[in-house]
C-alpha cells in the first residue's frame, strides 16, 4: 500500500516537473521572440536615415528618368 503511494507521488513530481519544462520553455520562446523584435527595431532605427535618404535617391531617379522620358516624347 505504501508502496503504490508513493509511486503515485513520483509520477505526480514528474508529471508537474515535465510541465514545468514545458512553461519554462514558452517562455523562453516568448524571450527569445521579444528579443528578435527587440533587435529589429534597434536595425530600423539606426539605419532609418540611410533608408530614407536611399528612398529619396531613388525617388529623384525616377522623377529625373521621367522628365526625360517627357522630353523625348515632346521632341
Amino acid at each position: 500500500m505504501k508502496d503504490s503511494k508513493i509511486l503515485k507521488l513520483l509520477k505526480i513530481i514528474e508529471t508537474i516537473k515535465r510541465k514545468n519544462q514545458r512553461c519554462s520553455n514558452f517562455k523562453r520562446k516568448k524571450q527569445n521572440q521579444k528579443d528578435v523584435e527587440s533587435y529589429q527595431n534597434k536595425i530600423y532605427t539606426e539605419y532609418q536615415d540611410v533608408i530614407l535618404l536611399n528612398m529619396r535617391m531613388l525617388l529623384e531617379l525616377i522623377q529625373e528618368n521621367q522628365k526625360k522620358e517627357w522630353l523625348r516624347n515632346c521632341l
